[in-house]
């Protein structure tokens, strides 16, 4: 009866414990698959599902801060792209996760560099 008890205790524990974690991506020219996006956050959910936010210069340029002529066209750009990340940062955390980890890799690869290469780490605490 305790084999029985440690194990039913041991199943339960370990379904509970499984990650809860959010992975957050910012890429530039990303593929999508049925094509390619300018700007992209994507999002990989705890449940396996991934949501792709695009961004495309031409949304970028609708906006009021790019078309104001605030500072440089790219600093204006940047601003919007950032302002769309931090609304859905704002948003796994009203959730309950907190960033864990932050990896930012500046490649020159990328046409954009303080925009692609960033990956964020939500995790439950």
């Amino acid at each position: 009866m305790k084999k029985l008890f440690f194990l039913c205790a041991f199943l339960f524990m370990s379904v509970q414990t499984q990650a809860q974690l959010y992975i957050v991506e910012t890429w530039d020219n990303y593929n999508f698959g049925f094509g390619v996006s300018d700007h992209a956050i994507v999002i990989h959910k705890p449940d396996g599902e991934t949501d792709y936010i695009s961004i495309s210069e031409d949304d970028l340029s609708a906006t009021d801060i790019v078309s104001s002529g605030m500072g440089s066209n790219n600093d204006a750009k940047h601003s919007v792209l950032f302002q769309k990340l931090n609304a859905e940062l704002n948003a796994i955390i009203s959730q309950g996760y907190k960033i864990s980890h932050v990896h930012y890799t500046n490649t020159e690869m990328t046409s954009d560099p303080y925009w692609a290469s960033q990956v964020f780490y939500l995790s439950v605490p």
